[in-house]
């Protein structure tokens, strides 16, 4: 009968380790891009003056100078979106091979989380 209880503490423990999991799973960050043009390096983010700042460093894998656009999508922690000006493309330029960071500011305190959005530019 000693099992029964060890059997009741394994299981507590994976249960736990999977709420755990599921709750760190919510706060993770959505980056979209495609890797064969442009190369996330490093995605970064803290928070100051209770607003969440997002720091993406990204290199231009293209053989020529281009201008890469990027946007920050925010969310509530209910994962509700929370839209703002903010929300729009931006552009900025890159060499061939170089590396960028785009650095973006929540709108407001409630925001914990956010997803982010680069392509290059569309030539005319």
């Amino acid at each position: 009968m000693k099992s029964v209880p060890k059997m009741l503490s394994v299981w507590t423990a994976v249960a736990c380790c999977v709420i755990a999991a599921l709750a760190l799973s919510a706060c993770q960050t959505k980056i979209v891009y495609n890797p064969d043009v442009i190369n996330v390096v490093e995605v970064q983010k803290d928070r100051v003056n209770g607003l969440l700042k997002a720091q993406i460093a990204v290199q231009n894998n293209s053989p020529t100078d281009r201008q890469i656009e990027y946007r920050f999508r925010w969310f509530s922690a209910g994962h509700m979106q929370v839209d703002t000006q903010l929300s729009n493309w931006n552009t900025v330029y890159s060499r061939a091979g170089e590396i960028v960071r785009l650095n973006g500011t929540a709108p407001n305190a409630e925001v914990t989380d956010f997803e982010y959005d680069i392509q290059y530019a569309k030539r005319d």
